[in-house]
């Protein structure tokens, strides 16, 4: 599978990389550095894309999950909500 760098993947999508290592960080999205460069598999990007896609999506009616996940640096905590769109 297809790798790119940040930078390759802000180019694509007209974003800057800070923004990507931001989501690389949060766990938004999925990544691995090799030495000082962070790359992530096409793969994961077509998904990604597709979960903020579908975000887009929601509507009036809608019901939605949403995965917040914080990190204070020593561990990561996941916290589900399911919510009801009006």
């Amino acid at each position: 599978m297809p790798m790119l760098t940040l930078k390759e993947i802000a180019e694509r999508l007209k974003l800057h990389p800070n923004t990507l290592r931001r989501y690389v960080k949060q766990g938004k999205l999925p990544a691995m550095k090799f030495g000082r460069v962070w790359r992530v598999e096409e793969w994961d990007l077509n998904k990604f894309l597709e979960e903020r896609k579908r975000i887009k999506e929601i509507k009036s009616g809608d019901e939605a999950e949403i995965k917040i996940i914080a990190d204070d640096g020593s561990k990561q905590k996941e916290i589900l909500f399911s919510i009801s769109i009006y």
